[in-house]
């Protein structure tokens, strides 16, 4: 009986602290819940392109599949994004015209008691750069990297055997691009130098071009002046033939009109002369008419005759010097006429010949000009033919590359398959 009692007691005593026990329990369970910590991972993301900022890219965030957030970067290239716990997130990077990069980042599974503040840190710089024409961009479909919480350095970091997987892929599209960078450069710079040769080649055509222009102005010029010199002096010599022919035209006048004053004179000296022999005469006839009427009569009539013969012979002279001196005047005026003639024939067959030489210059000129405009054309034709006997042969070999590399490509794809399948 006393054992009996002695266990109904044991078992009320251990009913009792069962119950404490429950009670404990469930106080210690509320105190724990109620210090549960809310957190969020502060996710600070960069956009660069070559180690350069990238302002104008596009980040759009999704949460287990809906959207979360979309943002535009300003001039720093940057954006903090505050992800709350428990969540699956992917975070798409892009711009146009350049390459589009995903993340993905999980904020489950982290134990509580890790959790010291009110959030964790991560901070990334991601490179994206322009898309080139040829390129095979579909690796960058899948995820670039995927972030999980790490218990044991209790931080967010890669899955770095994805990532290594991942990576292996990049590498060869990174080669590929570095490639085609590489061709698009060389590319450029063969363009360039081949604008800069022919730019120099242009300049070269131009430079004799212009030093042909500027020789013949040059050649135009000194033929005006040769020209207006010898106008010039043919001007002065006709002035000066003219001065000299109007000098002796005067001088012959003077002479003309100072022998005739002359004869005029002397005809009135002997007029006077033979008036006063006449008056002599006349008084000696009165001493002596009857003798010197005769004489007087014989010598009237001689002197009548004498000065008839003389006026003839005066007449006649002067109708002599009247002629010569007509004669020469028709002489130097023909004389003049005649060089004028024969330098205005000389000025016109110099013209013809200046013009004649001038047009077979010309002609020359025109027809150098002509060839070296054809010879550039050709040049450039033939420059333009082997550009595009270039580029077609590198187009060939870029598809024989793209196409070898497709099939490595396929080939390494189903090895890895072959692979997986055997190891599966």
């Amino acid at each position: 009986m006393f054992f009996k009692v002695q266990k109904q007691l044991l078992n009320i005593l251990r009913i009792k602290q069962l119950k404490n026990l429950l009670f404990f329990a469930l106080l210690i369970s509320q105190i724990y819940a109620s210090a549960q910590k809310t957190w969020f991972l502060k996710f600070d993301i960069s956009v660069i392109s070559r180690e350069i900022k990238l302002p104008g890219a596009t980040i759009s965030v999704t949460k287990d599949g809906s959207d979360f957030e979309t943002v535009i970067v300003g001039n720093d290239a940057k954006h903090v994004f505050e992800l709350p716990q428990d969540g699956e997130y992917s975070i798409t990077i892009s711009k146009p015209g350049y390459e589009s990069k995903i993340f993905l980042v999980s904020t489950n599974n982290v134990p509580e008691k890790q959790v010291l503040d009110y959030y964790f840190n991560f901070r990334i710089a991601v490179d994206i750069h322009k898309i080139l024409d040829g390129i095979d961009y579909s690796i960058l479909d899948e995820p670039m990297a995927k972030l999980y919480y790490d218990r044991k350095p209790r931080i967010f970091t890669y899955n770095y055997k994805y990532t290594q997987t991942i990576e292996n892929a990049l590498q060869k599209l990174r080669r590929t691009v570095h490639e085609k960078e590489k061709e698009i450069e060389e590319k450029e710079e063969k363009e360039i130098k081949e604008k800069e040769i022919k730019e120099k080649e242009i300049a070269k055509q131009a430079s004799l071009l212009q030093a042909l222009e500027i020789e013949n102005k040059k050649k135009a010029i000194v033929e005006e002046k040769t020209k207006i010199i010898a106008e010039e002096k043919a001007k002065k010599e006709v002035e000066l033939q003219t001065k000299k022919e109007t000098e002796l035209k005067a001088k012959i006048e003077a002479d003309t009109k100072a022998k005739a004053d002359a004869e005029e004179k002397a005809k009135i000296i002997a007029e006077e002369k033979a008036k006063k022999e006449v008056e002599l005469q006349t008084k000696k006839e009165a001493e002596l008419k009857a003798k010197i009427e005769a004489d007087a009569k014989a010598k009237a009539d001689d002197e009548e005759k004498a000065k008839i013969e003389a006026e003839e012979k005066a007449r006649i002279a002067a109708e002599e010097k009247t002629k010569k001196e007509a004669e020469l005047k028709a002489k130097i005026e023909a004389d003049t006429k005649a060089k004028a003639d024969a330098e205005a024939k000389a000025k016109l067959e110099a013209e013809e010949k200046a013009r004649i030489a001038a047009e077979e210059k010309a002609k020359k000129e025109a027809e150098l000009k002509a060839k070296m405009e054809a010879d550039v054309k050709a040049k450039a034709d033939a420059e333009a033919k082997a550009k595009l006997e270039a580029e077609e042969k590198a187009r060939i070999a870029a598809e024989e590359k793209a196409k070898k590399e497709a099939e490595l490509k396929a080939k390494m794809e189903a090895d890895a398959k072959a692979k997986a399948d055997a190891e599966a």
